[in-house]
C-alpha cells in the first residue's frame, strides 16, 4: 500500500484559490488591454504602411503636411480636392478662407454675408478641421441655427475624420484611433497606447481627440450646438473656448422680429464673448445671409454699428448684364416652351427644365452679347443643363427675383424699411441761421412734448407754422446733464444722484416742476425779437411707475392756474400712447383709415377729483406722420427743420430719432405701418418726445394741408363733465 496523500488544510485551499483568482484577473487584464491597445505592434508592422513610429502608423507625407500648416487653402485642395472641393474656388471663397485663416492664427472677430451654394457650411467645417488638427485652436464650438444644423455639420466632421484615407495618412495621431474604433464610439474611453490611455471621446455630445503623446492637437475639444442651446457657461474643467463659429444662426421668423435681432446680439455680444479665457485668445466667425436691411447679420456686418467684427459682404453677381432685354427675351422663351408643354401634358413635372432647354438654346446663340457687361463672383458654378455662371445666376434672378436679392446679392429689395430716418438726412435739415431757442418768424403755435424715464426727463420745444411745418427750437434734459452723449441708464447726473433721499415718485415731481416752471412757462424769443409761450404740451405717462405723478402734478398746477384766475383748459396734458390692436381704441376700417385724420382721443379725467382727462395717442400713425416731416426737404410744405448748434452737438438727438423704423403691417383688413426699435438702439425719448409735440400740435388744430383760410384755431375749455 502506497502512503496516503496529504491533505491540504483549509488556509492553504484558500490561498491557492486566491493565487488562481489573480492569476485569472492578470490574464483577463492582458487580455482586455491587449485588446484595447491601439499602437502596432512589432509582428503586425508589415500589415502597416511605413511600419512602426511612436506605436502609431507613421506619417505618410510630411511635405504635404507640413505644406498646410498655415495655408487653409491649401489643406482644402490637397485633403478634399476630390471629394468636396473639386471646382475652383470662387473670388469670395478665396477672401472667406484667408479671413478664416488669420483668425485663427491671430484670433479675432469676423463677420462675413455670402450667397446661397457659397458653400459656407463646408468652409466652417473643414475649417475646424484644419484648425483643430494643427493645434491653432484648443477648444472649438460650432453654434447653427438649430439642434439639428449643428448636428449634421458634427456628424460630417466626424464622418471625414473616420473616412479620409489622406487624413489618415498624415494625421495618424488621430484617424488612426477612429478607424479602431470600427464604429463603436464606447470603445474611446478605454483605448490604450504603450499602456496608457489616451483619454479619447467620440461621442454625440463632443469629441476630444486621443492624447497621443508629441501630437499638436492632443486633449483638443469639439463641439456642436444650437445657437439657442446652452452657450452661456460653455467649459471643459478650467478650459474655455478659444474658438467659436456661429454658422447662419439666422431663422427667417426671427430675422423679421426685432426683439429675436437684439436678443441674438446681445448674446454675441455678452455669452459668446463672454467665453475668453483671461490670457488666451478668442476666435469668433459669423458668417451667414442678410435676409432683411435690420437683420441679425444686417447689424453685425455693419462696421459702423459693430466695428470690431469687420464686416464684409459678398455677392453672387458683381454687376448684371447690360442687355438685360436679351435675357427678357430668354425668359420669354423659356415660359412659352413650359406653356406648350403643359397643353400637351398639365401633369407633366419636367417641363419647366425642358423649356429651359429652348432658352438655353437662346442663350447659346446670342452668349456674347448677353454676357456683355455681367461679372459674377463664381463662373465655374452652374447646372448639367446650363452652360456659365453667368446663366446660373440669371435663371435665378429671373425665376424669383425677390430670392436673387436677398439669398444670393445679400441686398434684400422687400419692403421692409418703408420709411426710415437716417442721421445724414436729418443733418440736412439743420438750419444754420437758427440758433437754439429762437423761434422762426412765422411760428403760430409753441408746444412741448416730454418723456419721463427713471433717472431723467426729456423734453422737446417745437415751433409750428400753417401746414403742419416745424422747427424743433430747443431740446434736453431734466436734469441737465454736464455730457453730449449719454443714456438714460448711466447718465452723468442722474435724478437719484441729486435727490438721493427722495423715492421715485417724489424725484419724479420734482422734475416734473423743474420742467413747467423752467421750460413750459418760459417765454421762448421769436427772430423778430417778441416773445411766445407754449400753447400746448404733452407728457408721457405710459409708465405705470410715473403715471400717478404726473396726473397729481399737472393737476395742482391746473389748480393754481384757476386760483390766479385764469380760464380755460390748461395747456398741459398727460398722454398715453396705443399700438393698432384688434378692437382696440384705434382699430379702423380701411375707409376709416383713408379719411382719418385724427392722432389722437382726449378722454374725461379719471376720478372726480381731477381737473384733466388724459390723451390717448396713435403711436403708430402718427410717427408715420412726424417721419414723413422729418424726410421732407427743407422748404418743402410741412418739412420739420432743428435748431443750428457746433459740429456733435445734436450726436445723441439724431440717435433717438434714428432709433425706429416703419414696417408694412396688416391687421384684418387694415393696412399701417408698425413701428419698432432697431435692433442696435436702446433709446427714443426725444424721439417719442418730438411726436407728442406735433399730437399737441394737431390739438390746437393744425393740419397738414394749407388752405387758403385757415381753419379756426381750436381753444380747449374746461368741461366740469370731463372733456377738457
Amino acid at each position: 500500500m502506497g502512503r496516503r496523500k496529504k491533505e491540504k488544510t483549509r488556509d492553504e485551499l484558500q490561498a491557492e484559490f486566491e493565487r488562481h483568482r489573480q492569476s485569472s484577473r492578470e490574464y483577463q487584464a492582458n487580455l482586455s488591454r491587449a485588446g484595447r491597445e491601439i499602437g502596432v505592434r512589432e509582428e503586425d508592422a508589415g500589415d502597416v504602411k511605413n511600419g512602426v513610429a511612436g506605436d502609431l502608423p507613421a506619417v505618410v507625407n510630411e511635405e504635404r503636411k507640413g505644406a498646410c500648416r498655415e495655408d487653409f487653402l491649401r489643406f482644402c485642395r490637397e485633403y478634399h480636392g476630390e471629394d468636396i472641393f473639386t471646382k475652383p474656388f470662387s473670388a469670395s471663397q478665396l477672401r472667406v478662407a484667408r479671413i478664416m485663416e488669420h483668425a485663427a492664427l491671430h484670433g479675432g472677430s469676423y463677420a462675413w454675408c455670402q450667397s446661397r451654394g457659397g458653400a459656407k457650411t463646408t468652409f466652417c467645417e473643414v475649417f475646424l478641421e484644419w484648425a483643430l488638427l494643427y493645434g491653432h485652436v484648443k477648444f472649438a464650438i460650432l453654434a447653427a441655427a438649430s439642434k439639428e444644423a449643428a448636428w449634421d455639420s458634427y456628424q460630417a466632421i466626424k464622418a471625414r475624420l473616420e473616412e479620409n484615407d489622406l487624413l489618415l495618412e498624415d494625421f495618424p495621431e488621430v484617424c488612426y484611433p477612429v478607424r479602431q474604433l470600427e464604429g463603436k464610439p464606447q470603445r474611446a474611453p478605454g483605448m490604450l497606447l504603450n499602456g496608457e490611455s489616451i483619454k479619447f471621446e467620440w461621442t454625440e455630445k463632443q469629441l476630444i481627440f486621443p492624447r497621443v503623446p508629441g501630437s499638436v492637437c492632443a486633449g483638443s475639444i469639439f463641439r456642436a450646438m444650437g445657437y439657442d442651446g446652452r452657450l452661456r457657461g460653455q467649459k471643459y474643467g478650467n478650459r474655455r473656448p478659444d474658438c467659436v463659429i456661429l454658422d447662419d444662426i439666422q431663422k427667417d421668423r426671427n430675422a423679421r422680429n426685432p426683439a429675436n435681432v437684439r436678443h441674438q446680439l446681445d448674446i454675441l455680444k455678452r455669452v459668446i464673448k463672454g467665453m475668453k479665457s483671461r490670457d488666451g485668445k478668442l476666435t469668433v466667425l459669423v458668417p451667414g445671409t442678410r435676409l432683411n436691411a435690420t437683420c441679425f447679420m444686417s447689424q453685425v456686418t455693419d462696421r459702423k454699428a459693430n466695428p470690431a467684427y469687420q464686416g464684409s459682404i459678398f455677392r453672387a453677381v458683381e454687376t448684371l448684364p447690360k442687355n438685360m432685354e436679351l435675357w427678357q427675351e430668354y425668359r420669354k422663351r423659356w415660359i412659352e416652351r413650359a406653356n406648350e408643354l403643359w397643353a400637351v401634358d398639365p401633369s407633366d413635372k419636367g417641363a419647366w427644365r425642358s423649356a429651359m432647354m429652348a432658352a438655353t438654346e437662346f442663350y447659346r446663340q446670342n452668349r456674347q452679347a448677353m454676357d456683355a457687361g455681367a461679372v459674377v463672383d463664381w463662373p465655374e458654378m452652374f447646372e448639367e443643363d446650363e452652360i456659365s455662371g453667368i446663366q446660373n445666376m440669371m435663371n435665378i434672378y429671373l425665376e424669383n427675383e425677390a430670392t436673387f436679392w436677398t439669398e444670393y446679392q445679400n441686398d434684400p429689395q422687400q419692403n421692409v424699411q418703408e420709411l426710415a430716418i437716417t442721421e445724414p438726412g436729418l443733418a440736412e435739415k439743420v438750419l444754420p441761421d437758427v440758433p437754439r431757442g429762437v423761434v422762426p418768424a412765422g411760428t403760430e403755435c409753441l408746444t412741448l412734448g416730454a418723456d419721463v424715464q427713471g433717472e431723467l426727463l426729456y423734453w422737446i420745444v417745437t415751433a409750428w407754422r400753417d401746414g403742419f411745418a416745424g422747427h424743433i427750437v430747443a431740446y434736453g434734459t431734466v436734469p441737465t446733464q454736464p455730457a453730449i452723449v449719454f443714456k438714460a441708464a448711466n447718465a452723468p447726473l442722474p435724478l437719484s444722484h441729486l435727490y438721493p433721499v427722495q423715492n421715485k415718485e417724489g424725484q419724479h415731481e420734482i422734475a416734473l416742476n423743474t420742467l413747467i416752471e423752467e421750460v413750459m412757462n418760459h417765454e421762448w424769443t421769436t427772430e423778430s425779437g417778441s416773445s411766445m409761450t407754449i400753447d400746448r404740451g404733452l407728457i408721457d405717462a405710459n409708465w405705470d411707475v410715473s403715471a400717478d405723478t404726473i396726473h397729481t402734478v399737472i393737476n395742482r398746477h391746473y389748480r393754481f392756474f384757476l386760483k390766479n384766475g385764469r380760464y380755460g383748459a390748461y395747456p398741459l396734458l398727460p398722454a398715453r400712447g396705443r399700438g393698432t390692436t384688434r378692437g382696440g381704441l384705434f382699430y379702423e376700417s380701411k375707409k376709416q383709415m383713408e379719411s382719418q385724420t385724427q392722432f389722437s382721443y382726449l378722454t374725461p379725467p379719471r376720478t372726480k377729483e381731477e381737473l384733466v382727462g388724459t390723451v390717448w395717442v396713435n403711436t403708430n400713425k402718427i410717427k408715420s406722420f412726424v417721419g414723413h416731416r422729418l424726410l421732407a426737404p427743407v422748404g418743402a410744405p410741412g418739412s420739420l427743420t432743428i435748431h443750428d448748434a457746433p459740429p456733435g452737438q445734436h450726436t445723441l438727438l439724431f440717435d433717438h430719432l434714428t432709433a425706429e423704423f416703419a414696417t408694412a403691417a396688416t391687421l384684418g383688413n387694415l393696412s399701417y405701418d408698425k413701428w419698432v426699435l432697431k435692433p442696435t438702439r436702446t433709446e427714443n425719448h426725444w424721439w417719442d418726445a418730438l411726436c407728442l409735440s406735433a399730437i399737441a400740435n394737431a390739438m390746437q388744430g393744425a393740419r397738414l394741408t394749407v388752405h387758403d383760410a385757415p381753419p379756426k384755431r381750436i381753444r380747449y375749455t374746461f368741461d366740469p363733465n370731463g372733456v377738457g
